[in-house]
């Protein structure tokens, strides 16, 4: 940090208003990083253990947008860098990356690991962690890698085995950056009332600052069966046919253009007649549920006694 800089650390989770937060809250609060739409290689550097806490500064410097007092606080947004819940969800981000064309042998999201490196780059930040009822949080996550077609399993093969938890997120933060440096905050706020989720954040990055919350929903997923058919064709066109490189011959890009042409059309057209109006729906299954209670009451009571907040009352409790 410069002289006189205050950092904190937007670190997840994702699904969880963090698009709100970037687009909404933190530009009115300070200069913002935000890593969300950049590289997956730089937003992956926490999961490396030779992670050089320069490079991860610099691509935090190079994104960085200035404030209404800019030089003051820097907010550094990455909503991926926490460990997430369950093995199967976290196979779905390796795999994204993959098929991104990064190797992901690499890179281990464990906390253990991403909270040492980011401790490193910034030590003395203030963090900030965003939490949603675990099983609400892994069908929004389900649904988008579904979406991207790289999935077609159903949710309940990727919640078990149980990773680390919030509350082994939240203790990890705590003990390198000290109690009184993170603040959890519930998404369940902003579905209540936006404007006491964003005075939550702004008590930790800017304490006392009036922050303005409006009512908009952002990056929300399909609601409609018929255009989740679509965005997974489309997705698998990408993966499997689209042309990449210098060498790509116009043939190869005629016919990956005529193909995306045919899904968008006649595929639309298809799901159309097949859907009609049924919404997309995912639904954990209440065999798995139970096996997955014991587990989340479990973090909801030591969640609530780390933070006094009642996650309990906000159903987090399975």
């Amino acid at each position: 940090m410069s002289g006189g800089e205050e950092v904190i650390l937007h670190v997840g989770y994702p699904k969880s208003a963090s698009t709100y937060l970037q687009q909404c809250i933190f530009p009115q609060l300070g200069d913002q990083s935000n890593l969300a739409p950049e590289s997956r290689e730089t937003k992956m550097l926490p999961f490396l253990a030779d992670m050089d806490p320069e490079v991860l500064r610099e691509r935090a410097g190079a994104c960085r947008v200035p404030g209404p007092e800019p030089g003051r606080r820097h907010i550094v947004s990455c909503e991926d860098w926490v460990e997430l819940w369950f093995r199967g969800i976290e196979d779905l981000l390796l795999r994204a990356a993959e098929l991104n064309g990064l190797d992901p042998t690499p890179y281990e999201p464990r906390n253990a690991r991403i909270v040492e490196n980011l401790a490193r780059t910034w030590p003395g930040a203030k963090v900030l962690i965003v939490v949603r009822e675990p099983l609400a949080w892994a069908i929004s996550k389900y649904r988008m890698h579904y979406r991207h077609h790289q999935t077609s399993a159903p949710i309940e093969e990727l919640l078990v085995p149980e990773l680390e938890g919030y509350d082994g997120t939240v203790a990890r933060f705590r003990e390198a950056f000290g109690a009184d440096r993170v603040r959890v905050v519930p998404f369940e706020w902003i579905l209540e009332d936006p404007q006491r989720f964003a005075e939550a954040a702004a008590k930790l990055i800017a304490p006392g600052a009036t922050v303005r919350a409006p009512h908009t929903p952002s990056n929300q997923g399909a609601l409609y069966r018929r255009e989740v058919a679509v965005m997974r064709d489309k997705a698998h066109l990408k993966q499997t046919l689209r042309p990449t490189g210098a060498r790509a011959t116009l043939a190869e890009k005629a016919r990956y253009e005529a193909a995306r042409f045919w899904v968008k059309t006649v595929h639309r057209a298809r799901y159309a007649l097949q859907y009609g109006n049924r919404r997309d729906r995912v639904v954990v299954p209440e065999s798995s549920r139970k096996e997955l209670r014991p587990v989340l009451e479990a973090c909801s009571r030591r969640l609530s006694e780390m933070t006094d907040i009642d996650f309990a009352a906000l159903g987090y409790g399975g």
